[in-house]
């Protein structure tokens, strides 16, 4: 079977599996019309419902929500089952059932049940996850085999085909690839990128010799007019264009030797060249256009935004206040100084704030070292301080701040305007993540990037969360961040 048959087989069961939600759903139905009408664990009144009744319905519904999950994208993300997907699946029952509530209301040739199109919710949402949780498993056991492994090339040079190629590399397994190795016409890429990342280093107070190990085992494969004899010799299924902002010239040229290719072929765009902006592509008269959309969160979803902010934070300073009081008086017993304390830090638009956080190290800990990030093993650090920093609580006093609108529950983390002015002249668009409101917690911690991470990394992050900004992702950030705080504490 060649490449392109075995390719296009792959597609057709990774459909089918898709297609499989809708018996899923249907069963899942058809559990709580059982919970309802034959469990006996409610009332029933009157003659018990007939299931007759209920079966063309349950295999509308069934359609309806599987052509919803289609069109919310949770069939595109098929590398991890996880708390995003489980929102996904949540919004799209809660949507679905509220609509066809609606309709069952207006609806007066047969009376359903809504206990049973509630009850219908709670079992899609667990069935439904349950299943997706098994197909990536099953997924993960036919790759693991060899099957349905997709083989991928980097075209590029420089820093951003590195990042690609690591990026790629680190969830190869999980989206079913394997990376072969780049193809270039400049200097290798581990030569060109070693020299790169020094300054990058130095900024960041990094020292990254494994990053430097690692990148002198990136295969380069051959040059640009060796393309074709590459993906033939390779069987190359998929290739990220990475090229730097001052080749990108080049795309042109190898998007025309790819012309009758019927392979896969991804664009990288530099993460600092793209304006936070919605972009959509039409065409005026077949001539593509770029549009460049105002940011979902400047507008009515922005509103949306900043009230649930000030609702949460709060419904969250009431019901903590007892907590508080003991963290204070902790904090009093543990060490002499001001249990609050108090610090500039850089907010929307670059005006600066005071945030508040409880203290954790000794009282005037930097008059010596001055601004200085802290570290894992920081003496300034009291026994008590190190407790909460590790769980995160001393940064739960920035409700207040979210509570006065200097902050936002989700966002990107605030720095001391000492560090803002060295990152604005080292990093590129670094700024940019003062288009909006800084927050508690972000996308960039929840992957992971916290404490000393380097800031070019969480540069990126925000930058991502900032044009895919959604309410539904705000809050897989919330319940991730409380996942994260107690299962793998290491302090934001």
């Amino acid at each position: 079977m060649g490449r392109q048959q075995s390719r296009y087989l792959i597609k057709i069961v990774k459909k089918i599996f898709d297609i499989l939600d809708i018996p899923m759903i249907y069963l899942s139905l058809y559990i709580a019309w059982w919970l309802r009408f034959e469990s006996k664990w409610f009332e029933v009144t009157g003659t018990t419902q007939l299931y007759g009744h209920y079966q063309k319905t349950f295999w509308a519904i069934s359609i309806l929500w599987f052509i919803i999950f289609s069109l919310t994208g949770l069939y595109k993300n098929r590398a991890r089952f996880g708390i995003e997907q489980i929102f996904y699946i949540v919004k799209t029952v809660i949507i679905a059932t509220a609509a066809i509530l609606a309709g069952a209301f207006f609806y007066r040739e047969f009376s359903y049940s809504r206990l049973t199109l509630v009850l219908g919710l709670c079992s899609t949402t667990v069935m439904v996850s349950l299943f997706h949780l098994f197909k990536r498993q099953l997924k993960l056991f036919f790759q693991k085999r060899g099957y349905g492994i997709e083989k991928v090339l980097i075209i590029g040079s420089g820093k951003l085909a590195l990042d690609c190629y690591k990026r790629i590399n680190t969830e190869a397994e999980l989206l079913g690839l394997k990376l072969c190795g780049i193809c270039s016409d400049n200097t290798p890429i581990q030569e060109e990128n070693n020299k790169s990342e020094d300054k990058t280093n130095d900024c960041e107070n990094q020292s990254n010799c494994s990053e430097n190990e690692t990148n002198k085992l990136i295969p380069l494969l051959g040059k640009l007019k060796e393309l074709t004899a590459i993906i033939e010799d390779h069987s190359i299924g998929q290739i990220y264009i990475a090229l730097e902002p001052e080749k990108q010239e080049k795309t042109l040229e190898i998007l025309h030797q790819l012309n009758t290719s019927t392979i896969d072929v991804k664009i990288v765009p530099n993460a600092y060249s793209i304006i936070t902006s919605s972009i959509h592509i039409s065409n005026i008269g077949g001539m593509p256009v770029v549009n460049l959309m105002p940011l979902s969160i400047h507008g009515t979803g922005g509103i949306v935004k900043a009230a649930i902010d000030r609702i949460g934070a709060f419904f969250g300073l009431i019901l903590m206040l007892p907590v508080f009081a003991l963290i204070a008086l902790k904090i009093k017993k543990d060490s002499k100084g001001k249990v609050i304390y108090a610090q500039e830090r850089i907010g929307r638009d670059g005006k600066s704030f005071t945030i508040y956080k409880f203290r954790s190290m000794k009282e005037n800990a930097e008059d010596t070292t001055g601004p200085v990030w802290a570290s894992v093993d920081d003496p300034r650090k009291t026994p008590f301080g190190e407790f909460i920093r590790k769980y995160s609580i001393d940064e739960l006093p920035q409700l207040w701040n979210v509570f006065k609108g200097d902050m936002s529950l989700v966002g990107p983390r605030p720095e001391r305007p000492f560090f803002v002015n060295q990152f604005e002249k080292e990093i590129p668009a670094y700024s940019d993540r003062h288009i909006i409101k800084t927050g508690m917690t972000g996308w960039a911690q929840v992957n992971g990037l916290r404490g000393q991470s380097p800031i070019g990394e969480r540069t990126r992050y925000d930058i991502w969360y900032i044009e895919n900004w959604s309410i539904w992702l705000d809050l897989v950030i919330l319940v991730r961040t409380i996942h994260v705080c107690l299962f793998n504490p290491t302090g934001f």
